[in-house]
């Protein structure tokens, strides 16, 4: 988060502006405004909260909406007396963000690995055996990038946790 936060403040000293977030890509227009900060939420599922109320409350602590995709929230706000502007400047608040994407991993992952360690190996008897060994490599691949980025989520929230005990 902290990478892509710079990125995007450096992009703003260039002249531009964040518009739009899509997979893997950051849309910007040209803009006088030189001087933003940039941070990034991730939302989830959070139910307790509208959308709405969710916005209105970031913009009530001056952070203006950027973009949304998937989730991922993107805030801005103008630089004043080099402040520490950051929305998460507290660890705690930090692990929640972490605790939102493993939530939300989990939960998206239950069908991905059930379906590749229950039903896919029932289906392998089926007429279509080339394309089934296809998807099922397929599924195998993007199995582990989600395994793998649940352990990296996962291993930074642990050290997050066990910084705020000490």
């Amino acid at each position: 988060m902290e990478e892509e936060k710079k990125f995007l403040e450096d992009i703003t000293k260039e002249g531009y502006i964040l518009t739009r977030v899509g997979v893997g890509r950051y849309y910007f227009k040209e803009s006088d405004k030189r001087g933003l900060v940039y941070q990034a939420d991730f939302k989830g599922i959070n139910t307790r909260i509208t959308e709405g109320e969710y916005l209105q409350m970031y913009e009530d602590s001056g952070w203006y909406l950027a973009s949304n995709y998937g989730g991922w929230y993107y805030f801005y706000h103008e630089v004043t007396n080099n402040m520490d502007l950051s929305i998460f400047n507290d660890k705690e608040s930090k692990a929640g963000v972490y605790r939102r994407l493993i939530l939300f991993l989990a939960l998206t992952g239950f069908p991905l690995y059930y379906q590749n360690l229950v039903v896919l190996p029932a289906v392998g008897s089926l007429y279509l055996e080339s394309f089934y060994r296809v998807f099922r490599i397929i599924m195998l691949v993007i199995m582990g990038l989600h395994l793998a980025a649940s352990l990296k989520i996962l291993t930074m929230y642990l050290q997050l946790r066990k910084e705020i005990k000490e």
